[in-house]
């Protein structure tokens, strides 16, 4: 059985539409989880002299990276003009299939779903509108997790320029950023291909279509992200290091603290 998705489209009375706020909301609904998934770890790639001192910073962190932060700094942007693909009625059938694939009964046809990926190509055609599909989520995941990740390693610096900052973190990215990059893309596209395996090319093709037509507010977005977490990370410099009191070996005080009694003698 195939879902009927052009009919849809034309014959459709409801008047629900996927709007950009429900998509940030969706995507800073991460954040708190994300740093609290790596916080210690974060600390532990600090020198060890520095990991009690941080206490100030993990404090700071703890506070900032939290979903309501990331949905008020994007509030108070500039609001773009609404692209009329936001209103689209495919995004109440994409919604639809992600839900009923996010089932937990659905869990192990997923991740048996995952595995045939990594070993079977499939067609040319059907990678491409999945592709495109899943773009969005995709460029939004991957930027909030770089943003957090560099957060993460900023979390030791001091004495330093957010320039030399932000190479420094970007430098440390790079070195992994293939290996992440190519995990969630898998792990998407398994998702989005397992959504979909029951709608036909022509009918997703639609709803690839709409998805190509926000990859300008995608961008926005994402430039959105490394304002943000820059100044956050730039913020994060001026929080203090407190550095533990050294521990000072002296030899006893000359004077004893309390009063010398004559020794009882044997019982």
């Amino acid at each position: 059985m195939r879902f009927i998705l052009l009919p849809l489209l034309l014959w459709t009375q409801f008047s629900w539409g996927a709007l950009p706020s429900q998509k940030i909301e969706e995507l800073s609904s991460q954040v708190g989880p994300l740093w609290q998934s790596i916080r210690s770890v974060c600390v532990m790639g600090v020198n060890r002299s520095l990991q009690q001192a941080l206490q100030a910073r993990l404090s700071f962190m703890d506070e900032k990276l939290v979903a309501s932060n990331l949905i008020g700094y994007f509030a108070k942007q500039q609001p773009a003009p609404v692209n009329q693909a936001w209103s689209s009625p495919v995004w109440s059938l994409q919604d639809k299939l992600e839900k009923e694939a996010l089932n937990p009964s659905q869990r192990e046809e997923l991740r048996e779903y995952f595995f045939k990926l990594q070993t079977q190509t499939p067609n040319k055609e059907r990678s491409k509108l999945v592709s495109d599909v899943q773009y969005m989520s995709e460029e939004l995941n991957m930027e909030l997790r770089e943003q957090i990740w560099k957060t993460c390693h900023a979390l030791g610096f001091s004495q330093m320029s957010n320039e030399q900052m932000e190479s420094l973190v970007d430098a440390r990215w790079q070195g992994q950023v293939k290996k992440v990059k190519k995990q969630m893309h898998d792990e998407l596209a398994a998702f989005y291909f397992y959504s979909f395996r029951k709608v036909a090319n022509n009918e997703l093709a639609v709803v690839a279509r709409v998805s190509t037509e926000l990859k300008p507010w995608v961008e926005n977005a994402k430039a959105s992200l490394q304002t943000y977490f820059s100044g956050l990370r730039s913020t994060l410099l001026t929080q203090p290091i407190n550095m533990p009191s050294p521990s000072v070996d002296a030899p006893f005080p000359a004077a004893r603290p309390w009063n010398p009694t004559p020794s009882q003698g044997h019982l």
